[in-house]
């Protein structure tokens, strides 16, 4: 198993300065936008989709047949994965919140409750997405798992907004997806 994450470690170390730059690009806009807190979230999903980019240039390089003349189970391979999916997201959960925490510090405008509101829609978020499009990924041509990746983000997405919105529109009760009351608060 460790050859096999040290083998996506190299694939991913050839995509992590790019998607440094686009963290950093993205998550300045939208932390301007709505709070700093948001880039807990964004580290989680954007260096857990690093993982995926791995099973789609292994097809690439067709090395999925190679590895069934290896004696590795296919099994292991997939866990491999997964392991893969879960280290890089904690990985860029960490790295969002360490720089959501020093960009708050700066700014003076800490929120604890969003802090660990925004830490565990990252959890959830990357977490939902990786358990559609890891195995999308290992099952679908490159270009359907490419697709299918894009859409585990939508379909997440849509989750939390329908999350939002249903109660708003049935119910007419407005949800903020960026606050957290205790049960007491009206």
């Amino acid at each position: 198993m460790k050859g096999l994450l040290r083998k996506d470690f190299y694939v991913v170390r050839k995509n992590l300065l790019l998607m440094g730059l686009m963290f950093a690009i993205v998550g300045s806009f939208i932390a301007a936008i709505t709070s700093p807190w948001i880039l807990a979230i964004l580290g989680a999903v954007m260096l857990g989709s690093l993982s995926v980019s791995t099973i789609i240039s292994d097809k690439s390089a067709q090395w999925d047949r190679f590895s069934a003349s290896l004696p590795v189970a296919g099994r292991t391979v997939v866990s491999s994965k997964y392991l893969l999916y879960g280290l890089l997201s904690l990985a860029g959960l960490l790295l969002g919140t360490v720089l959501a925490a020093l960009l708050c510090l700066v700014l003076r405008s800490w929120d604890t409750e969003l802090l660990w509101f925004q830490i565990s829609v990252g959890i959830t978020v990357s977490l939902l997405s990786g358990s559609i499009s890891i195995p999308c990924g290992l099952r679908f041509a490159e270009e359907q798992a490419t697709v299918a990746m894009m859409l585990s983000y939508a379909v997440t997405s849509a989750v939390f907004v329908g999350i939002v919105v249903v109660p708003a529109v049935l119910f007419q009760v407005v949800l903020d997806p960026f606050w957290i009351g205790t049960v007491g608060d009206v």
